[in-house]
């Protein structure tokens, strides 16, 4: 009699499949950002090859606001973490990656800034570009504080009549 039912399909297989529950993943996510932001903090002092290397690459890449990428990468880390802390709030990493793609791209820095701009400016002149990041700006300033526009003029008033 012949067997009925499916072939078993064999493969070769160098690497084994890993089943990993939700929240190792989400510990090596938080452990990997963790780690390169420390390098990344690390690599302004310019001491050894690699975080010299990794230094010219932030600033050929991010030019001055290189500085801010330690903090993102800091507070992507947040983000997987298992801590009840308020910079794991979605709304401030969120409101900081516009905020710093907005100043990368209004004050054209690195490859990145420099590309994003050109982009933009293809589609519309430099004027408009410049108000869409600088409005993109203050809209990531919105969603990184969670407040309103009424609350920022208001707290920006405060400040110039106490001066």
């Amino acid at each position: 009699m012949a067997k009925r039912g499916r072939k078993k399909k064999y493969s070769l297989r160098i690497i084994p499949k890993l089943r990993l529950k939700p929240t190792t993943v989400q510990s090596i996510f938080f452990i990997f950002f963790l780690i390169l932001s420390i390098i990344s903090i690390f690599s302004f002092l310019q001491i050894g090859p690699i975080p010299t290397r990794y230094n010219l690459l932030l600033n050929k890449y991010f030019g001055f606001t290189s500085v801010l990428v330690p903090f993102l990468l800091l507070l992507l880390s947040l983000l997987f973490a298992k801590l009840n802390l308020p910079l794991k709030e979605p709304n401030i990493i969120l409101g900081f990656i516009i905020m710093f793609i907005s100043v990368l791209s209004l004050f054209k820095q690195g490859i990145l800034g420099r590309f994003i701009w050109d982009q933009i400016v293809s589609l519309f002149a430099d004027v408009p570009t410049f108000l869409i990041f600088f409005f993109s700006f203050i809209v990531g300033f919105v969603v990184l504080f969670d407040t309103s526009v009424a609350q920022i003029v208001k707290f920006v008033g405060n400040i110039i009549q106490e001066v």
